[in-house]
Parts: C-alpha cells; structure tokens; sequence
C-alpha cells in the first residue's frame, strides 16, 4: 500500500499545482503556455488517478484488467466510475478531458485567443474555453475528493492538506 500513499500524494500534488496556475499564475500573465500546461497536467493527473482505482480494484480481485489501455479506461468506466461516485455527466466530462489531453497531445498547431485555447489537428478545429477548464478542474478535484472519502481510511493515508 506504500505505492499507492505515494501516487495519491503525487495526484494531489498535481491538483494543487493546477489550482494554482488556475488561479494564480493564469489571471497574472494570461499565457496561453499556462493553459496549454494546465491541460496537459489535468489530463496526465485523471489518468493516474483512473490507473490507481483500476490498480486498487484488480488488487481487491474486483476486475480482471487487459494489456489493452483503451480496454482497461473502458472498464473503468462500465464498472468503477458509478461506484465512485460519478454521474454520467461526470463521466462525460471526464472522457471529454481524456479526448482534448489527446487531441492537443497529436495537434499541428494550437493558439490562444479570446481566453480560448485553439487547437487544429488534420484541419479539425477543437476550442476550450477558460471557463470549461475551470470546470473540468473542478470535477477532476471532485473526483479525487470522493476517491480519497472512499478509501483513504481503508488504505490508512492522511491528507497533507
């Protein structure tokens, strides 16, 4: 259980670092980099904390996880996200944050403007909003909020918050 005190301490250590470019760094420069890094952080801290709960429920031998990535985040989401907590929305919105992580991770070009980030990928043209970023910060940190209620006494880890 180790492992999984230092993921969750490193998670939430991403969560406070986007909280804070969110909304201090950002409304300070207004640097698209900020929000570019934002997005990018967001993205990789949702997949480690989608990766530990699969972690956690194939150790409680409650799912037999593939080699498959894309097979395992579909499962997560068939089997674990309602026992999490997660309304379909929110599942909504958490493979909404998924597929822009991608998009912008294989886009040609991607520019700021009008506090938006826009991003062209084979001429496909993806915009996000600072407050849809807000948003999914939100529900990412929920997220973390109602894993960590769920099992943070089971796995016996106290917060540092």
């Amino acid at each position: 259980m180790e492992s999984f005190t230092q993921e969750i301490q490193e998670i939430e250590a991403s969560l406070k670092a986007i909280d804070h470019m969110l909304f201090v760094s950002f409304s300070l420069i207004q640097d698209k980099g900020i929000l570019v890094g934002i997005l990018k952080e967001m993205d990789l801290t949702l997949r480690k904390l989608i990766s530990l709960i699969l972690k956690y429920e194939y150790i409680k031998n409650n799912l037999l996880l593939s080699k498959d990535s894309k097979e395992n985040l579909g499962l997560f989401f068939s089997k674990c996200a309602q026992k999490y907590g997660l309304s379909s929305s929110d599942k909504l919105g958490l493979v909404r944050i998924l597929k822009l992580g991608n998009f912008y991770k294989n886009s040609e070009v991607d520019f700021f403007k009008e506090g938006s980030i826009i991003m062209i990928r084979s001429g496909v043209i993806l915009k996000i909003s600072l407050p849809e970023i807000k948003s999914f910060f939100y529900l990412t940190k929920s997220f973390f909020e109602g894993f960590f209620e769920r099992l943070g006494p089971e796995i016996k880890i106290s917060r540092k918050v």
